[in-house]
């Protein structure tokens, strides 16, 4: 009677592997991406540990050079029109890319689509709190916004050399958080005229030419280059909470992913190997 129990067990585990198709590599991609989603979720947790360690500062006392965050509300007297969307705002970042369609060799074959960068185009505005206004000059990979991104797509169905806009903004009186490290003024006008590729609009660069030449510009810390690192459209506390939140999402589903890969790949395994009961 017991070894008829077994038999029974063994053929329950063979007919779960024959019908994933006696392929192991479902439980070990499981076993993969759990992986990589702890190793995701450890380097997320590395940088909410490291964000809590960094002063969350008044712009009044922002120095040189000195890694910080500043948080308060986003305003400009010089505003733009977010170029898919058309809202005014003091903050965007437009993504353009280019659909490719890659035919296959075979008569009636549909091929697969894949998309190629073409422009990255970051607009930045003052941002101000209660103690004073700083510049934030934001560049592609800096903006960290929970806000949904406006998508706009030439056609309804992705053909050949279709494009794809995708907006995201900060607009006037929103909440927005700055890391980085801060320069003053004088830095990024000089930095600003040595680099031909700064799209600067002409009203806003106006108004950089009078705080340059004013009192106000020679005391105003700037964020910019590789001194602006986050620009994110939540409170300082929130994004720090946000991001230690997010690190522990995925360590928590890369470990179930990992351990219940592993167990049903060792599963299948002992499925498929010989029965030795009745030898």
């Amino acid at each position: 009677m017991y070894k008829k129990r077994a038999v029974s067990r063994r053929t329950c585990a063979r007919n779960i592997y024959y019908n994933l198709g006696m392929n192991p590599l479902i439980p070990l991609g499981a076993l993969l991406v759990g992986i990589v989603l702890i190793i995701f979720g450890l380097i997320k947790r590395g940088s909410a540990n490291e964000y809590k360690a960094i002063p969350c500062s008044p712009i009044t006392g922002l120095r040189d050079e000195e890694r910080a965050f500043i948080t308060g509300t986003a305003t400009s007297p010089v505003h733009t029109r977010a170029p898919v969307s058309g809202e005014s705002c003091v903050f965007y970042l437009e993504v353009v890319d280019r659909v490719h369609r890659d035919h296959g060799g075979r008569s009636g074959s549909m091929g697969h689509n894949h998309k190629s960068r073409v422009s990255e185009k970051a607009y930045g505005g003052f941002f101000k709190d209660g103690s004073g206004s700083a510049l934030v000059v934001p560049h592609y990979g800096t903006l960290d916004l929970n806000k949904p991104e406006t998508v706009k797509d030439d056609s309804l169905i992705d053909t050949d050399g279709s494009m794809t806009r995708t907006e995201s903004v900060i607009n006037e009186g929103e909440t927005v958080t700055v890391l980085g490290r801060p320069r003053p003024l004088s830095d990024f006008m000089r930095y600003m005229r040595g680099n031909s590729g700064l799209d600067i609009p002409a009203a806003f660069l106006e108004q950089l030419l009078k705080l340059e030449a004013g009192e106000e510009g020679s005391s105003m810390m700037c964020f910019f280059g590789q001194g602006v690192e986050k620009v994110s459209d939540v409170a300082h506390a929130d994004y720090v909470a946000g991001t230690a939140n997010s690190a522990s999402f995925l360590l928590k589903l890369g470990a179930a992913l990992a351990v219940s890969g592993a167990g049903f790949f060792l599963y299948l395994l002992k499925a498929a190997a010989p029965d030795t009961s009745g030898l």
